[in-house]
């Protein structure tokens, strides 16, 4: 009976680490359904924003599990909850879903105000001045009161939106995948010298752009 006492106590411990509670489930769904996530999702459009970045975002938040209804009378009758069918040996407990909701919190905001900022540059670029000078007055206007305000719409609309695809239209964007960056710059052995890696990192860059108009070239991680 101690035995199984203890198997309890762990079981219980492990699945409340990784499953959200009534509370988390709650801010799970706020996340789901905010106007911030919205924004991102319509902005994923623009050819010239960081897509993975929204798609990892939503696969993490998406692979949050909730499950708040597991007693121990319940695992006094079956080894797992009967609820969600939480399996400790093949499920990953390294970081709890809380602290990963409370990540994904800070990411939503940090994302909105990066994807924000990548957009008022770019349409700030002297490389972008022709095309606002070409654009129908009313979308022109969308776009200076955005680069005026320096905050996205409270909606965005598919007038603004195809504003900023007419604005930043002939913009380049070049992918750079963190692991591919990485292999690049170890490739010649590592430690490096400032000079190798500075090398590497040019002859990198050059691949990539080769042929491509250096102005108009947009370099997104990814």
């Amino acid at each position: 009976r101690a035995l199984k006492e203890s198997y309890i106590e762990i079981y219980m411990g492990l699945h409340g680490k990784a499953r959200l509670g009534l509370d988390g489930d709650e801010r799970k769904r706020s996340l789901l359904e905010s106007s911030e996530l919205k924004k991102l999702k319509r902005l994923a459009n623009i050819q010239l924003m960081p897509y993975q970045q929204l798609v990892d975002f939503q696969s993490t938040l998406g692979n949050l599990r909730s499950c708040f209804s597991l007693t121990r009378a319940d695992l006094d009758k079956t080894p797992e909850c009967p609820q969600c069918r939480f399996r400790p040996s093949i499920e990953d407990t390294s970081a709890s879903a809380t602290a990963t909701l409370d990540h994904l919190e800070d990411a939503l905001e940090k994302m909105v105000s990066n994807w924000t900022q990548t957009l008022l540059d770019n349409l700030s670029d002297p490389t972008t001045k022709e095309n606002l000078e070409l654009l129908q007055p009313d979308m022109r206007e969308l776009i200076e009161a955005f680069l005026e305000k320096g905050t996205l719409p409270e909606k965005l609309d598919e007038d603004f939106l195809q504003a900023l695809r007419e604005a930043l239209a002939g913009l380049i964007k070049v992918v750079v995948k963190p692991e591919e960056l990485r292999h690049r710059l170890t490739s010649g052995g590592s430690p490096a010298t400032l000079e190798e890696m500075r090398k590497r990192f040019e002859q990198y860059l050059e691949e990539l752009t080769r042929g491509k108009e250096a102005s108009k070239v947009r370099i997104v991680i990814e």
